[in-house]
């Protein structure tokens, strides 16, 4: 019946999001470094996603081959569908990590991504130059002898990017409601919520040729009944 509820081309129902999901990815935490072990309650939470191959991932991050169990993310407010007008998104669909291996990059493209990274902070004009010292050495790039010693590194591919997106502006979201936030505060944060699923959904639709469009865009269709579901979002 799983199967069949991929490949429906219809939003999913907050009870069938549920049951094909195997639980809540609650961080946006991905693996413990240097261990890579998976962390609880993240992305690749053994909890959610099943039991790693640990020395699988010792070896290679890219290496996480657990394909069957998807997790969920469930929103704190409901909000309007992003891609399917009329819909109410209550919870979205996390797939499985076989489709998130982080990416081995080769020391010199790791190089040159910490070079554009060192640019990209130094032409911040806003920022003092205190504030940009701060800021490279916070991320290993104060000293270019330092990054001409960078070897090969792991990176998350641009989906799992997303996936984080979300789940920060729906922690910021929750965290606001608890210390009762000014409402354009949290008008903010929603819109850019929104604007993060819209991200996913985008990603996803990118991906389908690849992945196939019933396995990551229909499963993340994710409803309730409109006229029912109680939401502040516009």
């Amino acid at each position: 019946m799983q199967n069949d509820l991929l490949y429906r081309g219809r939003a999913l129902t907050t009870a069938e999001t549920l049951a094909l999901s195997s639980g809540a990815v609650t961080t946006p935490d991905t693996y413990d470094f240097p261990s890579r072990i998976p962390r609880s309650g993240g992305l690749y939470s053994e909890e959610v996603f099943g039991l790693a191959d640990h020395a699988a991932l010792a070896h290679a991050l890219g290496e996480d081959a657990r394909h069957e169990r998807w997790g969920h993310i469930a929103l704190h407010e409901p909000m309007l569908h992003p891609l399917r007008a009329g819909h109410v998104l209550t919870h979205i669909l996390v797939v499985p990590p076989c489709y998130r291996r982080f990416i081995l990059r080769s020391a010199e493209e790791s190089r040159q991504s910490a070079w554009n990274r060192r640019a990209k902070i130094l032409a911040m004009n806003e920022y003092s130059i205190r504030t940009q010292e701060k800021l490279l050495e916070q991320r290993g790039l104060l000293h270019p002898s330092d990054i001409e010693r960078v070897g090969p590194t792991w990176v998350q591919p641009p989906l799992n990017g997303h996936y984080r997106a979300v789940v920060d502006a729906n922690m910021r979201i929750e965290r606001l409601r608890e210390l009762r936030a000014p409402a354009d505060t949290l008008r903010h944060w929603q819109d850019r919520l929104l604007f993060r699923t819209k991200g996913l959904y985008d990603e996803l639709v990118g991906l389908s040729m690849r992945f196939g469009a019933g396995l990551v865009l229909r499963a993340l269709s994710v409803s309730v009944d409109a006229v029912t579901a109680s939401t502040s979002f516009s």
